[in-house]
């Protein structure tokens, strides 16, 4: 079962109708109380799942890029990278044709990679198959600011990162180069 399409790059953010408000959101920056999950319109939107299997001693990484050349193109691509341990199995790459929600976290490339808050699958060709859902949501617990703190709030830093999820549950199949 694959995850509900996200919407388009380019649709409108939230009810953002103010430009000025449209246009902080596009330096990267959140405001307090706002959601640092959504699709902002930056040149590079990242998306990043760990998952741990603490039995077996493994972790999977899963990260997503959606990259556009400028603020105005709708023409966008995929970084889409996997990596697992303690293999040390590492799987990155460029793919043409992505997509982010707009109003909730989620990224998309066609059938190669579809990640929300709810699921992940990946497809890379004969390497990587991932499809993993995620239930038992324990999300950031601040409405006030996210991970970056007040930082969220300046525009235009290098890099926010905000930790959506603090822990949960998945469950589903995780093959990498023929390991599962």
């Amino acid at each position: 079962m694959r995850t509900p399409v996200p919407a388009p790059i380019g649709a409108a953010i939230d009810g953002a109708s103010a430009p000025r408000l449209s246009a902080y959101r596009r330096s990267g920056a959140d405001l307090p109380f706002s959601s640092p999950e959504r699709w902002h319109g930056v040149a590079m939107e990242g998306y990043f799942w760990c998952f741990t299997d603490v039995a077996a001693g493994r972790s999977v990484i899963v990260l997503h890029g959606v990259n556009r050349p400028s603020a105005a193109s709708t023409e966008a691509w995929s970084t889409i990278g996997v990596a697992s341990w303690p293999d040390g199995g590492l799987i990155t790459g460029a793919w043409p044709g992505a997509q982010a929600r707009v109003h909730q976290l989620g990224a998309r490339n066609g059938s190669i990679f579809c990640g929300t808050d709810q699921r992940v699958t990946v497809d890379l060709e004969d390497r990587v198959h991932i499809d993993v859902a995620i239930s038992q949501h324990q999300r950031w617990p601040s409405r006030l600011l996210g991970g970056s703190s007040v930082f969220q709030m300046v525009p235009a830093l290098n890099q926010y990162w905000h930790p959506w999820l603090l822990g949960g549950r998945a469950d589903g199949v995780v093959e990498i180069d023929g390991t599962r």
